[in-house]
């Protein structure tokens, strides 16, 4: 059973920053929006990047997408959560079928790539000096200076990983941005490979540390900072996230999505705008926003009436989370509420660039307190769905799950698969819970809400 989103967060805020500007799909009262993000009283540079975009859904793409990659690349910028300094870095996954415009969200690396050069173009030059330097004598070379980088490969060591970490340690930006969830988590099934751990920690600003015995390798990175922003198909999610207490769920922000759009005209259009030449150009404004903010830090603080917003939220979707789902599906809402502060922050920094300020503290305007609210609304219910689905560490349910679905007939409807996860001793939410993975994985096709139909069933 999933908690119903049929309340707004703040009735009169959206009246002024959520309205429609379609067809009235984004109603934040629906069950779980997939119209207009919101578009009015956004930081002018976000709003530059959505307003290309007229589908709802590449809209609300491009702007968790932007976000996220800019909690990577604002590293001086920090605030105060429960008690303990807190980054704005992030998790991001959109998840949805093949060819359902996900590649919306691969436009903010585009964004970021003059940040990118800028530090490879500086790493190459200090190694190019470096290799200059005699092997022996009072100059000798010593250790190799840091190689920084911004974009870190999704196909890569768990030790090459965290040395990139080490390098861009304190402040050069960190991003893993992949379009195929299934790189990432081909890699962390390699023994060599696997950094699940490091990513949980680095998302929360643990220090993590490396030792093996090999050339006396020793790697420990006080803070690590990194934002990550993958997507891939609803069967892809099943191979990183292995099962409902793993951590990656919720330190990242869920978009999930059908694609109901048909086919969209390809032909040339005189008076479209070219997506690649259009942020190409728009990178040099981000190039800046970035320049200003890396110069000086920056403590984004909350009003004592958004901090008191903040937790009522969280205090009121705790409870029905718990009674909806399971008191292990609050971790969840935890770290939201968290993602709630991190977005403050990213937006906040953003209007720290637009008014030219230079100040070391900023309070969130009340504008971008809402629209962190909205996205972490957004996105809880998405991580519940997927939550749902995903199977329990300790289970006799693989079992069960496929006695289930064998003993399905081609077509049933939610009642008849009740009646059979009965005699078979398969509890009511379990049913529901397999019937949701079955149709995810394309094993059953859902005609209208309680019917099934079975494909290559005889």
């Amino acid at each position: 059973m999933l908690i119903t989103n049929n309340e707004p967060i703040d009735e009169n805020f959206y009246e002024v920053s959520f309205a429609s500007t379609g067809s009235g799909q984004d109603d934040p009262k629906n069950e779980k929006s997939q119209g207009q993000p919101p578009t009015v009283n956004l930081p002018w540079l976000l709003k530059k990047v959505i307003e290309v975009f007229k589908d709802g859904k590449e809209r609300k793409l491009a702007m968790y997408s932007t976000i996220v990659s800019l909690s990577g690349i604002f590293t001086r910028v920090s605030g105060s959560y429960k008690q303990k300094t807190c980054f704005p870095n992030m998790g991001f996954m959109a998840l949805a079928p093949p060819a359902s415009s996900k590649s919306v969200m691969m436009y903010p690396k585009t964004l970021i790539q003059p940040i990118q050069q800028y530090f490879l173009k500086a790493s190459q030059e200090e190694l190019k000096a470096y290799m200059r330097l005699p092997k022996k004598g009072p100059s000798a070379r010593g250790n190799p200076p840091p190689y920084k980088v911004v974009f870190i490969p999704a196909n890569i060591s768990s030790s090459k990983f965290l040395q990139h970490l080490s390098d861009n340690s304190p402040d050069t930006p960190a991003i893993i941005i992949e379009s195929e969830m299934d790189t990432l988590s081909i890699t962390n099934a390699s023994d060599y490979g696997n950094y699940s751990d490091i990513m949980r920690k680095a998302l929360e600003n643990e220090p993590v540390s490396l030792s093996r015995r090999m050339n006396n390798e020793y790697i420990d990175v006080e803070c690590p900072k990194v934002a990550i922003i993958l997507s891939g198909t609803p069967g892809q999610v099943f191979k990183f996230i292995h099962n409902r207490e793993d951590g990656l769920l919720s330190r990242f922000l869920v978009m999930s999505y059908n694609n109901n759009q048909g086919w969209q005209s390809v032909s040339p259009c005189p008076d479209c705008i070219n997506l690649t030449d259009y942020f190409r150009e728009l990178s040099a404004d981000y190039f800046s926003m970035w320049e200003f903010n890396s110069k000086a830090d920056l403590k984004v603080t909350l009003s004592s009436q958004q901090w008191s917003r903040l937790n009522s939220y969280c205090d009121e979707k705790y409870s029905e989370i718990t009674i909806a789902h399971h008191q292990d599906a609050t971790s969840i809402i935890k770290r939201h509420g968290n993602m709630i502060f991190k977005i403050c922050m990213v937006l906040t920094a953003m209007r720290k660039y637009e008014a030219q300020l230079f100040v070391a503290s900023l309070e969130c305007l009340d504008e971008d307190f809402y629209t962190a609210l909205y996205l972490v609304n957004e996105s809880l219910y998405s991580a519940l769905e997927l939550y749902e689905v995903l199977p329990d560490v300790k289970s006799p349910n693989l079992n069960n799950k496929e006695a289930l679905y064998n003993a399905l007939p081609e077509q049933f409807s939610r009642g008849e698969a009740l009646l059979i996860g009965n005699k078979i001793n398969v509890s009511e939410r379990s049913v529901d819970r397999y019937l949701d993975e079955y149709v995810l994985k394309g094993l059953l096709v859902k005609i209208v809400k309680g019917k099934y139909f079975k494909p290559g069933k005889n």
